[in-house]
């Protein structure tokens, strides 16, 4: 007969190896998800139109994260 103390042992290392997996299961999900570079640049800032209203400047975007519509449809969707 096992002891109380022994069965929770079973338990807690049955949850640890199930824990475990779930998160290399995670990680090789995630890194399958990524997507591969074609090495083609990405499209210059240049090419977003900008709607502001003329007193306010044109936003600084980064060269290696530039602006796009499917960006404003983004966050459109995330925070309106």
């Amino acid at each position: 007969m096992t002891s109380r103390w022994q069965a929770n042992r079973n338990v807690l290392s049955y949850a640890y190896w199930v824990a475990i997996a779930f998160v290399v299961v995670s990680l090789d999900a995630s890194l399958w998800a990524c997507p591969q570079s074609n090495g083609s640049p990405p499209p210059s800032a240049e090419t977003f139109h900008w709607t502001k209203p003329g007193w306010a400047p044109t936003p600084l975007v980064p060269k290696d994260n530039p602006m796009s519509d499917a960006k404003v449809r983004l966050g459109r969707a995330l925070f309106y």
